[in-house]
């Protein structure tokens, strides 16, 4: 059975005046923030975006439409890019988070998997 280890929720609520990205690693009941970081990284395409709601982990690609998955790949995507690009300044300044994601895998907006 296809389990995930770690499973990244991203909400990324866009208006007008108001951009705000939110990662929640709900293994080890982590939450943590980076709105601040983030957008400067996403302002510019995510004008015409309302709202994401997009769960990492077990998609089945039957179940998903084409649209769909390209989403949640270009989200993927610009996760990998920003939370690499912030991790030192996580592991800087919250070693314990750091630590709960070391745990379980790693962070660097992948989805770890065991058996």
């Amino acid at each position: 059975e296809y389990t995930t280890a770690v499973q990244v929720f991203v909400m990324l609520h866009t208006t007008a005046l108001h951009r705000r990205l939110r990662l929640c690693y709900v293994h080890g009941d982590v939450t943590w923030y980076a709105a601040e970081l983030a957008s400067q990284c996403i302002s510019t395409v995510t004008d015409s975006v309302d709202v994401f709601h997009v769960i990492f982990g077990h998609l089945d690609p039957v179940t998903y439409c084409d649209p769909y998955r390209q989403m949640v790949a270009w989200v993927d995507s610009m996760m990998e890019y920003l939370v690499s690009s912030v991790w030192h300044q996580i592991e800087a300044t919250t070693p314990l988070l750091s630590s709960k994601l070391k745990k379980v895998g790693g962070c660097h907006g992948q989805t770890r998997t065991v058996d």
